[in-house]
Formats: C-alpha cells, sequence, structure tokens
C-alpha cells in the first residue's frame, strides 16, 4: 500500500510537470495568452473558446515491434493536428523493456523514449518528436494497471484539454475475460499481488495488467461521466464480460474478439477523420469502409480477427435476450439434457487456444437439436439485437460471429463453477462460480446459473483460426 501511494504521488508529479513542459499544453498564462472566457458572456453556460470538439487519448504499453508501430502512430498523426484546430490529441504510452533476442538483436525498438519510460504529451503539428524523450519520465515501476492512476490523468486531461467530446484508446495487448484473475472489487484477495489480466498488459512489470473492473473504475472516479468511444485497440476484448462492465463509460465502444493483428493505422485514420472536421461517426464510417485494407497491412500473410463498433446502449437488448436464453436453458436442462449438450459440444468457437464461443450461434444449434419454438423466438431476438446494436463489423477473418459471452473450459468440467484456480483463490474460498458472479455481466443476464449447471465440455465445434 505504501508502495503504492509513492507510485501515485510519482504520477501526479510527473502528470504537473509534463504538463508545465510537454508540448501543446498551458499550465500557467503569460501576456500573450488569450482571457479563456465563454464566447457568449450573456450566456455563461456556453462553451468557453478553448473546449476542444473532440479530445482523444492514447493510453498504454505494449513493447516489442508495438513502440514502432506506436511512433508510426506519432508520426503519422503529427500532420493532422493543428494547434486551435478544435482537435486536441494527447499520448500517454508506456514504452517496453528491453533484452536481447537469440540472434543478437534487441527486443526494444523504440527511437523516441527510453525502455519502461512514460511518454505523455499533447501532439500537434508543430512538436519536435525529438524531444518526447527529454521530456519523458524514466519510471518504469509506474503501474498502469492502477485505477487511481489512470483516473488522475483522466482528470488532468480533462482539466487541461477540455473538450465537448472525449475517445479513449486503450493501446496495447489484451487478453480477454478470465476468471481466475479479473478479481471484482467487493471479493478482495488477501493480498492481491498477482498479476491481474484482460484490458492491458505492462511488459516492464512482469505482465501485470488492468483488468476489466480496475479500467471500469478509474473511469467511475475521474471527471468524465462517459467517453464518446471507448476504442480497445487490443486483442480479446471483444466479449460480453468485458463489454458490459464498460458499457456504461462510452457512448460507443470498438473492440476486437480476435488477435488485432495492425500497426496503429486504425486509430491513424479514425485520427485523420476527425482532424478534418468529421463527426466521430463520421470518422468511424469511413474507418471502417476501409477496415479490409488499414486493419492488418503490416501482416499481410497473418489471418487477423474481427474490428467491431458498437452503440453501448444496444448491449442492453442484447443482453435481455441473453437472459432469456440463460433462464430457458435453466429451465430446460433437467427435461432436455441430452439435445442441449449435443447444441453445447459443438458451438462455434472462433480461436483455437481461446476460450470464446458464439452466444448467437449457441441459441442456433439449441434450435436445430431441441426444436423447440420458445428457443427458436429467442435464438432471432438475440440476432436482430446484436445486428441493433452493431454499428459497423469488419469481419477481416471471413466469419460471421459476434462479439461472445465465454463458455470458459473450466466452467464446463465436472463441478468447474466450484473450481479453485490456483492457491490464494482457494485460500481466500474464491471459486470461479462466486468471482463470475460478480460480473456486471452476470447480475444482468444470470448467465453463470447456467454456468453453474452445464457440464459438457465443448470439443466438436469448428473453429475460425488454428
Amino acid at each position: 500500500m505504501a508502495q503504492t501511494r509513492y507510485l501515485m504521488a510519482k504520477m501526479s508529479a510527473m502528470i504537473c510537470c509534463m504538463v508545465l513542459f510537454c508540448s501543446g499544453f498551458t499550465a500557467c498564462s503569460n501576456d500573450d495568452d488569450p482571457v479563456v472566457t465563454p464566447s457568449n458572456p450573456d450566456n455563461p453556460t456556453e462553451e468557453p473558446i478553448d473546449t476542444a470538439r473532440y479530445t482523444i487519448i492514447v493510453y498504454g504499453n505494449a513493447g516489442g515491434n508495438m513502440d514502432n508501430a506506436i511512433e508510426h502512430v506519432f508520426e503519422e498523426t503529427k500532420p493532422l493536428i493543428k494547434l486551435g484546430s478544435g482537435v486536441r490529441l494527447i499520448y500517454a504510452y508506456k514504452y517496453g523493456k528491453d533484452f536481447v533476442l537469440p540472434d543478437g538483436t534487441h527486443w526494444f525498438t523504440g527511437k523516441y523514449a527510453n525502455p519502461g519510460s512514460i511518454a505523455y504529451f499533447e501532439m500537434h503539428d508543430g512538436m519536435n518528436l525529438e524531444k518526447i524523450r527529454e521530456n519523458s519520465a524514466n519510471w518504469s515501476d509506474f503501474p498502469l494497471y492502477e485505477p487511481s492512476g489512470l483516473t488522475t490523468l483522466i482528470n488532468n486531461i480533462a482539466h487541461y484539454a477540455p473538450a465537448r467530446d472525449y475517445i479513449f484508446v486503450m493501446w496495447g495487448h489484451g487478453g480477454g475475460f478470465d476468471a481466475s484473475n479479473d478479481i471484482p472489487w467487493d471479493l478482495k484477495l488477501p493480498a492481491k499481488e498477482t498479476a491481474t489480466r484482460g484490458v492491458i498488459y505492462d511488459e516492464e512489470l512482469g505482465g501485470a495488467g488492468m483488468d476489466m473492473y480496475e479500467f471500469s473504475k478509474a473511469i467511475e472516479d475521474s471527471d468524465i461521466d462517459k467517453f464518446k468511444c471507448i476504442f480497445l485497440h487490443n486483442c480479446s476484448l471483444g466479449n460480453l464480460e468485458t463489454l458490459t462492465q464498460i458499457q456504461p463509460y462510452a457512448e460507443y465502444m470498438i473492440s476486437s474478439a480476435h488477435v488485432l493483428y495492425s500497426g496503429g493505422e486504425p486509430v491513424i485514420e479514425l485520427v485523420r477523420g476527425i482532424s478534418e472536421g468529421k463527426s466521430f461517426e463520421a470518422s468511424a464510417d469511413r474507418l471502417f469502409a476501409e477496415a479490409d485494407l488499414i486493419i492488418n497491412p503490416a501482416f499481410p500473410d497473418t489471418l487477423n480477427g474481427d474490428m467491431n463498433m458498437l452503440r453501448s446502449e444496444g448491449l442492453t437488448e442484447v443482453n435481455n435476450k441473453v437472459r432469456s436464453l440463460a433462464n430457458w436453458l435453466c429451465w430446460n436442462y433437467p427435461t432436455q439434457k441430452d439435445a442441449i449438450d449435443r447444441a453445447t459440444d459443438r458451438v462455434y468457437g472462433f480461436n483455437r487456444g481461446l476460450i470464446f464461443y458464439d452466444v448467437a450461434d449457441y441459441a442456433d444449434k439449441l434450435y436445430e437439436e431441441t426444436a423447440d419454438e420458445d428457443i427458436g423466438i429467442i435464438s432471432r431476438d438475440l440476432h436482430a439485437a446484436f445486428n441493433k446494436a452493431f454499428v459497423h463489423r469488419a469481419k477481416v477473418d471471413g466469419k460471421d460471429h459476434y462479439t461472445i459471452p465465454e463458455f470458459t473450459l473450466s466452467t464446463v468440467l465436472i463441478n468447474g463453477y466450484n473450481y479453485y484456480y490456483w492457491q490464494p483463490l482457494r485460500d481466500a474460498n474464491y471459486s470461479f462460480g462466486l468471482i463470475y458472479s460478480g460480473t456486471r455481466f452476470h447480475q444482468l443476464t444470470g448467465w453463470g446459473n447456467w454456468l453453474s449447471m452445464n457440464a459438457i465440455l465443448p470439443q466438436n465445434n469448428p473453429y475460425g483460426q488454428d
């Protein structure tokens, strides 16, 4: 706890110093600065003249060739942002660590900052990128996963770069939802020292990660009530557990349920559209219109995943239908066990080695196996709810699937719902079921009630990727 308070104090000091010295931020006025007043003195509630249309925040860490990728984003977005244009772009990026690979090359690829340093600055077309290193804080021990640190950063940006709408881009490696590591805040382990998982990982701190609860808490405690969009430029975060947890804090969400290979082009194209005066919605329309061309230019031979955009409010109806599905399963399992087990066995899983299964396909399979008209109605309604929630779907791998709740492998083992993953959970008496019950997704849908009954491991499902 003392170490955490120390690091939070460091973060606050870092933010204050970097706001003072990094190009584009103004911490105090001088004789040449305009006086900030409402544009209409007779209407003091009108936006002040220095309020941007959009402030875009890019936050994260990835390391390796992703340091090179974020610097590509720096270079491509620099000429797009004009001071006073109504668009502000803030980076808070922690560079990865360095080590020598077996072939003698270095893992670290960054050229504008040192391993482990935090580059926190406002981008604009007059900025000297070579100054990033000089103004970066070399604090490799700062934990990106601490909600209070992210809250401090968001509040600082809201104060120094106010906007009518904010866009948050999480940049890094994602791991999806994993109930063995994503621990709800009201279920504190005696000593939460293990790496949490999901939304982002910190390469400098042994892969320690920010989970969906920590990310949500950071936003909930901040001065920004809701972002125009939360763009999860991370792998495996397009699952309903993660998205439902984040749902209250964004009008739109962009995510991928697969591995998302990218040199940062989706972020560059989004910034480009907004910098040209387009709305977020129009910028996203263009981004997805070109998604097949820009989502995977750095890895042309790699089967890539998906990139989807949805209206957050649309998840409400999706989850209502998932609740109907969970209730149907719990009610009918005792009398239709064999048919339901057959459907579970062959439900579509779209990543080999990952634990993602398609809930809409599951409803379809259940109808095929049972011919029960009630589940047929649920299946049709669920597809309709998904189609209404999604604004854009880039099916880069050619598969027709949705972001989905997870049928985790541990869930479907005999007594899997009461399984203890590792000793700290066993010592604290935290079973999978207790942890899963803390998800907002379960609280809205009761999905864990079905998981506690199911005893079949899906084995005959087609995979979208090998």
